[in-house]
């Protein structure tokens, strides 16, 4: 089932009568939260992304490496700054969909601070499990590089 606007992906929720794991407790820490520039061929990225310029565009979408797990379903969340395009909950900050069924989904970066996208997903009726959190920074909000001085 769906997971209601009222939950959040957090470890203090019980969802499907399972408490939800955190990334360091999941049975599958390879999943992650993937990116890319919409249309852009080719496998999803893992991040960080310092974006140049917003608003951005980017499409993300849960990877399962290999495609080892059958009927995973899963939940992105966005903190505030951006939005989904398709996305439900409070200012669309959230999308639900499964892997392998979809070409990802498009969020919409529209503020210029640092981002964090985060996971959760699961299999059946098991224990939601929450990925690592995928960082988007734009240039403005990112702390000074030395690197690029």
């Amino acid at each position: 089932g769906n997971i209601g606007c009222m939950t959040e992906l957090s470890t203090d929720e019980v969802i499907m009568n399972n408490q939800v794991k955190s990334a360091a407790e999941s049975d599958h820490p390879e999943i992650y939260v993937g990116w890319k520039y919409p249309d852009e061929p080719g496998d999803y990225r893992t991040g960080p992304i310092i974006l140049h310029q917003v608003p951005a565009k980017l499409q993300l979408a849960l990877v399962v490496p290999g495609n080892t797990i059958q009927g995973v379903q899963y939940i992105l969340e966005t903190t505030p700054g951006a939005k989904f395009e398709t996305g439900a909950c409070d200012n669309e900050k959230r999308i639900a969909s499964r892997v392998l069924k979809d070409p990802g989904s498009i969020l919409i970066v529209q503020e210029n601070k640092p981002i964090q996208v985060l996971g959760g997903w699961a299999t059946g009726h098991e224990a939601v499990r929450l990925t690592h959190v995928l960082d988007i920074n734009t240039e403005g909000a990112a702390a000074a590089d030395p690197s690029e001085a």
